[in-house]
């Protein structure tokens, strides 16, 4: 652990992604604020919809003691939230918004997609990634009205999207459509000529201690690689914000590691990062002569875990006394996975959690306990090497001359007295600065 000199991590480990909350919305030129019941009703209107894109109301609502049931996502599970608050996740939803039909993203359905039937219509309304929305839409809803997605509308809109996104926000665009059919089987119909609703607005906390972390590794010469499973324009200004990239050149996507005129280590970002994608990452670093720690957190990362020199995983903290009939492990976010990968890992670390110990901190701080660890047996050997040597050379006077210079019971005692104190503090001493 100590010899690490690269570290791939996901975006998940930098960030507190269980507090991730709905901050602001952007709605026909304005920003608003999310704030109790004050909230405009033009930005309640967006929420609603954001609601309903995510299909988890209504039918799509279950009992929580099902065991079945799985986490929805942080950005889905942030949008309920913050509509809860508003008192907007209720009943009345599906009596105003009855579902017909829900996909989730997929290969095929590239966004979240939800059908209704709205007053004898059928309209689909969809959420995901701001760039990727947009390029779907032919109109914006303004004031009331349709306005046709101009070229010049389209950049302003992309400019207050990249906006939103260099002051740390996830940006979630939502779009609607009217379908001639009752079922989300047409994708490409649906999602061909889309208005775009507006902006949900998604703060995702920073750990506290990250920056402080990146500048400790690159003190320490430890190269982070950050890995994103997509590609979007918040990964770029993410990654920016953070000091792993001054420009787009420097994010790196699948091409670069088998590009002949680019070094594939000079890269700090991986974007579409899937897991075929990091083992190659992995067997190219180490190709290179670089000793690589990866954190994994799904399955599917197993033989890219395995290519690395140490491999890390993050684990769920439970208390028994929170562990009751309405609690499940089996449906509680990521147990599963870490149950199965702990087996096959070097190190399990905490989740992020709110005190701020867990992800890239703890993982940061496992290395820096194994230099602490490895410095600290180095000066013990070190003095003990030192004082043998004293010992055989008086060992080899004595022999010579015949005059003993100490006694065996001398002997011991400087050995008792002196060599114990002695290692003791250096081997809990802390060692210095930058180590």
């Amino acid at each position: 652990i100590r010899a690490l000199d690269t570290l791939i991590l996901p975006k998940s480990a930098l960030v507190r992604q269980s507090d991730t909350r709905l901050s602001a919305v952007f709605d026909s030129g304005v920003l608003y604020d999310v704030e109790g019941e004050a909230t405009h009703e033009n930005a309640r209107r967006l929420i609603r919809l954001g609601v309903v894109s995510t299909g988890l109301y209504g039918t799509g609502i279950v009992s929580p003691d099902d065991s079945t049931v799985r986490s929805p996502g942080f950005v889905k599970e942030a949008i309920l939230r913050g509509a809860g608050q508003l008192g907007l996740y209720d009943t009345a939803l599906d009596q105003s918004f009855p579902i017909l039909d829900h996909r989730n993203a997929d290969e095929v359905c590239i966004v979240d997609t939800t059908l209704y039937n709205g007053m004898g219509q059928f309209v689909a309304v969809c959420s995901g990634e701001a760039e990727l929305v947009m390029s779907r839409c032919s109109h914006y809803f303004e004031n009331g009205r349709y306005v046709a997605m101009s070229d010049s509308v389209r950049k302003r809109l992309e400019t207050v999207a990249r906006r939103l996104m260099r002051q740390s926000f996830k940006v979630v665009a939502i779009a609607s459509s009217v379908s001639r059919y009752n079922h989300i089987k047409r994708i490409d119909e649906l999602h061909s000529s889309m208005v775009l609703e507006g902006f949900l607005c998604l703060e995702e906390p920073v750990l506290k201690d990250a920056s402080k972390m990146l500048k400790s590794c690159r003190d320490a010469n430890i190269k982070v690689i950050l890995a994103f499973k997509d590609k979007s324009e918040h990964n770029y200004q993410f990654a920016k914000a953070h000091g792993f990239v001054n420009s787009r050149e420097q994010m790196g996507d699948l091409e670069a590691i088998y590009a002949e005129t680019a070094d594939a280590t000079e890269f700090s970002v991986r974007e579409n990062a899937n897991a075929e994608y990091l083992q190659s990452t992995v067997a190219y670093l180490k190709k290179k002569g670089h000793l690589v720690g990866y954190l994994g957190l799904e399955l599917d990362e197993v033989p890219a875990m395995q290519s690395a020199d140490v491999c890390f995983t993050q684990c769920d903290v439970l208390s028994r006394r929170k562990i009751n009939k309405s609690v499940s492990l089996e449906r509680h976010t990521g147990l599963g996975s870490w149950d199965a990968l702990r087996f096959v890992c070097d190190v399990v670390v905490s989740k992020v959690g709110h005190d701020e110990k867990g992800g890239f901190n703890a993982v940061v701080g496992s290395i820096m306990h194994a230099k602490t660890i490895f410095a600290c047996m180095e000066r013990v050997l070190s003095y003990l090497f030192a004082f043998s040597l004293i010992k055989i050379f008086e060992l080899i006077i004595t022999l010579a001359t015949g005059i003993p210079m100490v006694s065996a019971l001398q002997l011991v005692l400087l050995g008792v007295l002196l060599d114990l104190p002695i290692v003791m503090v250096m081997a809990f001493d802390p060692p210095a600065k930058g180590v």
